[in-house]
């Protein structure tokens, strides 16, 4: 792919923006900082790995419409370089995708097939697998950094669990370059036989990203890595257990689970107080339910898979709920 007109001695990474309605606000936040970080050092180029959307196969206007002007002020100071992840892409063979308006902007280059940059190779996700043009460019000399968008064996996902599918490490063979890698929203390194290092999204997307550490990723102009910006809040974000009570603020979402009976009533009690000590407006909590839910639940399953009377009586109304073992899910 060209390189641009001008020199590029630094290259800020970010990946798995994830726009959508309801993180629109977070994006905007985040798009802005981008610019700001990618200003204080010169002939800085920005590499964007994949997801920048959210839904996939349709664009949200109002989300295009907030999004774009930011993106175009952005290619206007720097050169921009964006990988569609799996998110972006609309068919097989990634013809079309929704990265493919920015590529009407100054500056900016969408990446549809595996390429070329210098010593690098920058692969989009393709449904069809990237194992033959990793393998490929695994085999010219002169590349010794990948840009991916895609599972790697061994990475984490949320919590402990780690991903059982996509490329194997054994993938690349005896090549010993540095893989750079969107998809992971968890910010890690050492992953693929100690290759692969995932940017992570830059704002927590999803609950499962809970007391994360987000980042961006400086390279240097021959792509070796030259530190990182560790990011702050762009809005809402999840917290788990007691202690995050006392941390979130207002819109943040808090996980907080406890047993039937036992003290569940006196940890409702005490998120109330910790709420109330930290300023909150409001502390509410809803009820501990018991066998009620059960017993509901069990009417309900019952009903869709009976091909009855869906309409439950009365109203019941849940953040999450979680059903294990019951009528066609037994065992699962």
């Amino acid at each position: 792919i060209s390189a641009g007109r001008a020199r590029v001695d630094n290259y800020l990474l970010f990946s798995d923006l994830h726009v959508s309605p309801s993180t629109l606000p977070q994006c905007l936040s985040c798009l802005s900082h981008l610019s700001a970080v990618a200003s204080t050092r010169p002939s800085t180029a920005i590499l964007f790995l994949g997801d920048f959307y959210h839904t996939r196969g349709s664009l949200d206007v109002r989300c295009l419409n907030a999004v774009f002007p930011v993106m175009k002020k952005i290619a206007e100071a720097n050169q921009v370089i964006m990988i569609p992840g799996n998110h972006d892409i609309v068919d097989l063979h990634t013809r079309q995708t929704s990265l493919d308006i920015f590529s009407t902007l100054p500056n900016c280059t969408v990446v549809k097939n595996p390429s070329k940059l210098h010593n690098a190779g920058l692969i989009p996700y393709l449904r069809s697998g990237i194992s033959a043009p990793l393998a490929s460019l695994a085999c010219d000399p002169s590349v010794d950094t990948m840009f991916i968008h895609d599972s790697v064996v061994g990475g984490l996902l949320s919590g402990s669990a780690r991903s059982a599918s996509g490329i194997h490490p054994g993938a690349w063979g005896g090549w010993g370059g540095k893989v750079w890698a969107g998809h992971f929203h968890r910010p890690q390194d050492g992953v693929g036989g100690g290759r692969v290092a995932y940017v992570g999204s830059p704002y927590q997307v999803t609950a499962g990203e809970a007391g994360e550490r987000k980042r961006f990723v400086w390279l240097d102009g021959g792509f070796k890595y030259d530190g990182e910006v560790e990011l702050p809040r762009f809005g809402r974000e999840y917290h788990e257990g007691m202690g995050g009570v006392g941390r979130a603020v207002e819109g943040d979402v808090v996980k907080v689970t406890v047993e039937e009976g036992g003290e569940g009533g006196e940890d409702i009690q005490e998120a109330r107080e910790i709420c109330e000590d930290s300023g909150a407006a409001e502390a509410e909590a809803g009820p501990i339910f018991g066998g009620e839910v059960e017993e509901e639940a069990l009417r309900v399953v019952a009903n869709v898979e009976g091909g009855g009377d869906t309409q439950a009586r009365g109203k019941l109304e849940f953040g999450e709920v979680e059903i294990e073992g019951f009528a066609s899910f037994k065992g699962r």
